[in-house]
């Protein structure tokens, strides 16, 4: 009795620890079974074993950001990175190479369960930084071939020497709820030096969404760069859409924090959206260069404010408002 006891202690502390490693979802719109990785070290170690579907390092039941994207990667199907958020809160990661380039349609969420604070009015609470200082040359989170449908929300970026974010090739990601370039008080600049975020040949990306909780704060970034920007899309990306997001000032919108330029449009042929409407309005200011550049594209700017604080009550200028250095059919 007493070996038939111990046998199922051990197996059921076993069938614990793999259940509290790695879940398996379903999809909405199929039967493919999607991992869940819930990350709850900051250490910057990577996967014991990427191809067993567990996120752990040497220690076990450590889930750190690297061991999850390795874990997500090798999984081939859609994926989630949760963050435990007793563990993380306050917490910062700091990579010491470049994390792995994402293959997979993946959702990174750091929002306490899920939701990106309820006021519309107040500036989201942040509580997860990953810090490039130490990553060489690198962009926080690279989007690659095969990563469709990915998400980021709810994370502090900053300190990169490429991009904060960087969605290559990908189509119809959705970036909300992150502070990119700006420490979590909203009011310091932890800048991305070549910029915030780039859309290269990349299809439908979004980035905030029509709510105004769910905007991002896009500030200090790519000052060391004539080219830098809060945003840049590129090639031959089509159907971006850009909307509630703060660029170039604060978390309250009241004081500059300047990018070099605040968006620029450099595609081919191809569509973007800024704003579009009164109530998903984008928040342009403060940028030490343009607000807006647009290098081609047919480009619909509509209900921003550019150039003023939140309120539209005082100044808050760009270098220039809105630079349209070659015309491609634009809107404003």
């Amino acid at each position: 009795m007493r070996r038939f006891t111990f046998i199922l202690i051990i197996t059921t502390l076993l069938t614990l620890f793999i259940k509290a490693s790695t879940e398996v979802a379903f999809t909405a719109d199929s039967a493919t079974p999607a991992a869940i990785f819930t990350v709850n070290s900051d250490s910057d170690e990577g996967d014991y074993k990427s191809v067993d579907g567990i996120c752990q390092t040497t220690i076990v039941g450590e889930c750190t950001l690297r061991a999850a994207i390795e874990q997500a990667n090798a999984s081939g199907v859609a994926a989630t990175i949760l963050f435990d958020y007793d563990s993380m809160q306050g917490k910062t990661l700091i990579p010491a190479t470049p994390y792995p380039t994402i293959s997979v349609p993946l959702s990174v969420d750091a929002r306490k369960a899920g939701v990106c604070g309820n006021d519309p009015e107040a500036p989201p609470e942040l509580v997860l930084t990953i810090d490039g200082s130490s990553a060489g040359f690198a962009s926080g989170l690279q989007f690659g071939l095969g990563s469709d449908g990915s998400q980021v929300y709810g994370l502090i970026i900053g300190n990169f020497t490429y991009y904060g974010i960087n969605i290559s090739e990908s189509d119809n990601a959705i970036i909300a709820c992150n502070y990119i370039g700006v420490d979590k008080s909203g009011n310091s600049a932890i800048g991305n030096q070549q910029g915030g975020i780039k859309i290269y040949y990349a299809d439908g990306t979004q980035i905030g969404l029509s709510a105004p909780k769910d905007r991002n704060l896009i500030s200090g970034n790519g000052l060391s760069n004539s080219d830098g920007a809060g945003i840049l899309i590129n090639g031959t990306s089509d159907g971006t859409v850009i909307r509630t997001n703060v660029i170039g000032m604060n978390a309250t919108g009241g004081s500059a924090l300047a990018n070099r330029n605040g968006i620029i449009v450099d595609i081919v042929g191809q569509t973007a959206t800024i704003g579009g409407g009164s109530d998903v309005s984008n928040l342009i200011s403060g940028n030490a260069d343009s607000g807006i550049r647009l290098i081609g594209g047919a480009t619909l700017i509509k209900y921003n404010y550019i150039g003023t604080n939140r309120w539209g009550s005082s100044a808050r200028p760009n270098g220039t408002g809105i630079l349209v250095a070659s015309n491609g059919n634009t809107a404003i």
